[in-house]
């Protein structure tokens, strides 16, 4: 499972997620200032399953459902390393614990909301 930090989050979070995780931030990827529909299909092409954001108009702008990858929104109204971090550390475990099963999740529902779907 390969995934992708959106580039509005602080780039130092990637740390959070190792070693269990394989972590790559839109500024590792050289895709920064890429809108997002093709952010989003770069990311499918480079076989990333799962995308991290915290931008709470991707819904709006993408019609995400067309896409085989989990959106995941952090739902903070800041994208301050402070204020996200300990959001990063209960989906880091909910990554780890469900990392057999993203391909089925993704086709049930492939956008989650912290912390509604983290339950």
């Amino acid at each position: 499972m390969k995934i992708l930090l959106d580039e509005q989050l602080p780039v130092k979070l990637k740390y959070r997620f190792n070693p269990e995780l394989d972590v790559s931030t839109v500024k590792d990827e050289q895709w920064l200032g890429v809108k997002n529909g093709i952010l989003i299909q770069l990311a499918l092409d480079n076989e990333f399953s799962v995308f991290i954001t915290n931008d709470h108009n991707l819904a709006n702008q993408q019609f995400l459902s067309q896409f085989k990858i989990l959106f995941i929104n952090i739902n903070k109204p800041s994208n301050r390393y402070e204020d996200v971090l300990p959001v990063i550390f209960i989906i880091k475990q909910w990554l780890i614990i469900n990392r057999e099963d993203i391909a089925a999740i993704i086709e049930k529902g492939n956008y989650l909301i912290y912390p509604e779907d983290f339950s």
